[in-house]
């Protein structure tokens, strides 16, 4: 790995193998050590997007979930906007993440401070789909999940969001990759979505559990803040 480093640290391309070991590397840091993972992506999380178009969370474990709990409990967390944050609530396994952001805060830190993080504005009518009633569904051109080194990694995250319902492959670009990775709405019921990699672009849909215009602008809106930091 320490190769593979030095080559980060210089923009040298990587080969497949490479950047299959660069991830798995990501997800073993993520996985065991939220202190190695955190200074990770502080060293390397700006050139890894640069030279290899791969975008990683700040905060590999907790964002997206507590963000989906966010969106599905808004009134109760709009309610108590005021509140500390420890005192709210959570459910307990957010407590890892809740105190992780609590200590890199020099105020106290209360639920609308989280909220305004995520750019959650109880004021904008924040209504999303339901949450599903069953599994995700997972579906790939060639039944083969790991295909594309870094999909799996990607689709993972967006399962975390519960108003999701199926995500699909639908198409591989290699000799004219996207300018530009990110979410759009496609139906009252459908988001698309763009995956980049150092190889190929792979176009993808995204099912949402219900069909209607506002909630879809709404959870466009909200994946295309938390993978990609725009609107």
């Amino acid at each position: 790995m320490r190769a593979i480093l030095k080559k980060i640290k210089t923009l040298s391309a990587l080969d497949p193998s490479e950047f299959a070991a660069l991830v798995a590397y990501i997800e073993h840091l993520g996985q065991t050590s939220l202190a190695s993972y955190s200074l990770f992506y502080s060293e390397y999380s700006s050139k890894l997007i640069k030279q290899y178009n791969l975008r990683i969370p700040k905060y590999y474990f907790g964002a997206d979930e507590i963000v989906n709990y966010c969106v599905q409990n808004i009134a109760n967390l709009t309610a108590a906007k005021n509140m500390a944050l420890h005192s709210f609530p959570f459910p307990h396994s957010y407590s890892s993440f809740i105190e992780q952001i609590c200590s890199q805060e020099q105020n106290d830190f209360v639920v609308a401070d989280l909220l305004n993080m995520f750019a959650i504005d109880p004021e904008e009518n924040n209504i999303y789909p339901s949450p599903r009633q069953t599994d995700i569904v997972k579906i790939f051109e060639d039944g083969n999940a790991k295909k594309e080194t870094g999909l799996d990694f990607h689709f993972k995250r967006l399962q975390n969001y519960s108003f999701i319902s199926r995500i699909q492959t639908i198409k591989y670009l290699q000799k004219h990759k996207a300018t530009k990775d990110c979410f759009k709405t496609n139906a009252p019921d459908k988001i698309r979505g763009i995956y980049t990699n150092n190889q190929k672009s792979v176009y993808y849909l995204v099912y949402l559990t219900e069909a209607d215009p506002k909630k879809a602008a709404n959870a466009c809106r909200l994946l295309n803040r938390m993978f990609y930091n725009t609107y």
